[in-house]
Parts: structure tokens; C-alpha cells; sequence
């Protein structure tokens, strides 16, 4: 289900460093119930990245069950506004 980013709750109040986009969950093997996420940043209040450019997250302290469109998946130091989740086919 696509959302709009502007008649989500994460836009009102809650603070957020970037946008991501076209976003998936990548589970770390090596490290049990560690993930990361990727996806395509833009809005990076932080300019360290530019608009476009697919990236990866560090591990996120977000419960997973919270990640989900519309909602802010937070790491250590980053906290991300998640767009549409990519398309599974």
C-alpha cells in the first residue's frame, strides 16, 4: 500500500535527518535479529547525502514490527522518515 508522506503522523511532531525511499529490510546473518535498511535518500537534513542516491542504513533500534511506511525507523544517529516500501514480487 502506497501512503503520502504528508498525511502520515511521522510529518506532524516527530522529528526526522532524511527520507528514504523504495526501501527494503536487509537482515544481518552474522549478527541474529540485527537489520539495516536500504533504500534511495533524499531530504538529508544532515548533507551528507545527495537526493537520488541509494544508501544503507547501520543497524536500526526501531522495533521491526515499526518499520513500515510512514513511520521513522531510527539507528544510534540517524533518524529516517520511510516512504514507500519497495514492491515484492
Amino acid at each position: 500500500m502506497k501512503t503520502s508522506l504528508a498525511n502520515t503522523p511521522a510529518t506532524s511532531g516527530q522529528g526526522y535527518d532524511a527520507v528514504l525511499h523504495d526501501w527494503i529490510i536487509l537482515p544481518l546473518p552474522d549478527y541474529p535479529g540485527t537489520h539495516l535498511l536500504v533504500g534511495i535518500v533524499s531530504s538529508d537534513r544532515k548533507n551528507r547525502f545527495a537526493d537520488g542516491r541509494c544508501i544503507h542504513t547501520s543497524a536500526f533500534v526501531t522495533p521491526l514490527d515499526e518499520i513500515v511506511e510512514g513511520a521513522v525507523a531510527e539507528t544510534l544517529n540517524t533518524r529516517y522518515l520511510l516512504g514507500e516500501e519497495r514492491e515484492r514480487n
